[in-house]
């Protein structure tokens, strides 16, 4: 189980991957819970990226659950995004997309949670693209056609709402 962190303005992007089960749990909730406190302080969210995350237990919920209490009693936000299918359907079950906004992409998390920090991931995504293509190693991205992928579809979100609407 790893958890990286990128900063966005205000707003944290904390990539899960690997299985978060009873063996993992411990160590995942000591390292997010320092993540927790350090965005509560700064008036701050965090967006767990979860595309990475293979598995989650009830240990692992429960992790979850205990971050979600703390982030709110210290006035801080918690999301998730982009959800593998099995994860979604764990969330699904045990009703953690009603404790969860949930959103289908990052940038689309980033943009619920902070106008800055959308800002600031775009930008990083800007730079890095004219990065690599300064030096040849990949073409210009169409920002356009990037951005148009990634909005939502209507509809119902698939794994995460029941009514068809985006959680409030």
């Amino acid at each position: 189980m790893t958890l990286t962190p990128r900063r966005f303005a205000n707003a944290v992007v904390l990539s899960v991957s690997g299985r978060l089960d009873q063996d993992t749990c411990d160590a995942f909730r000591t390292d997010l819970m320092v993540h927790v406190d350090a965005i509560a302080r700064d008036g701050g969210a965090i967006v767990l990226d979860l595309a990475g995350m293979e598995y989650v237990s009830s240990a692992g919920l429960r992790c979850f659950m205990l971050a979600s209490r703390q982030a709110k009693a210290q006035h801080g936000r918690i999301v998730v995004a982009s959800l593998q299918p099995m994860v979604a359907e764990i969330f699904e079950i045990s009703h953690f997309n009603l404790v969860f906004q949930v959103f289908p992409a990052v940038r689309e998390a980033i943009g619920a949670v902070s106008s800055d920090a959308l800002k600031a991931f775009d930008g990083a995504w800007e730079a890095f693209d004219r990065t690599y293509a300064k030096f040849g190693l990949r073409p210009e991205v169409d920002w356009d056609a990037l951005r148009e992928r990634l909005r939502p579809r209507a509809g119902p979100h698939r794994h995460c709402c029941r009514s068809g609407s985006a959680p409030g």
